[in-house]
């Protein structure tokens, strides 16, 4: 592979975002603001770098004391309604109940209704048909 090819391949495809936080993290160390690292940063990189406000928040985490470079895991409550256990009984209970709804299922299995809708469209492959609209008097012609 010839150098211009190199180049070329390292300008067109962005450096990974740990490699961005890397560099953040030694500037921190090294004294230098955030305005300062990400001039640093764009003149490299130039526009596939971090906005001045990523590079603020990294700053403003490494020199509070944090040295890991991962994500922070995410708040709240943790993504467990959609699991595999939980699909075998949405289907059970459709098919037990063919007429029930998605809040009596979610209120079954205490999972949110978004889930419940979710594992019976996607994962499933189910929905639910509504029924024709028939005259109340139903005539041999019907």
């Amino acid at each position: 592979m010839h150098r211009l090819e190199v180049v070329m391949l390292h300008v067109l495809s962005p450096p990974p975002k740990l490699e961005y936080r890397a560099v953040v993290k030694f500037f921190t160390k090294k004294g230098l603001n955030a305005r300062n690292i990400h001039q640093e940063l764009f003149s490299v990189y130039g526009g596939s770098s971090p906005s001045y406000a990523t590079v603020a928040n990294w700053h403003r985490k490494f020199g509070c004391g944090q040295e890991s470079l991962e994500d922070d895991p995410p708040e709240g409550r943790p993504s467990t309604a959609l699991s595999l256990e939980n699909i075998p009984a949405v289907e059970a209970l459709i098919v037990t109940y063919r007429r029930i709804k998605i809040q009596q299922v979610a209120h079954e299995l205490g999972i949110s209704e978004e889930r419940v809708g979710t594992t019976i469209h996607e994962h499933l492959g189910m929905s639910k048909l509504s029924a024709r609209w028939v005259p109340r008097m139903l005539t041999p012609f019907h």
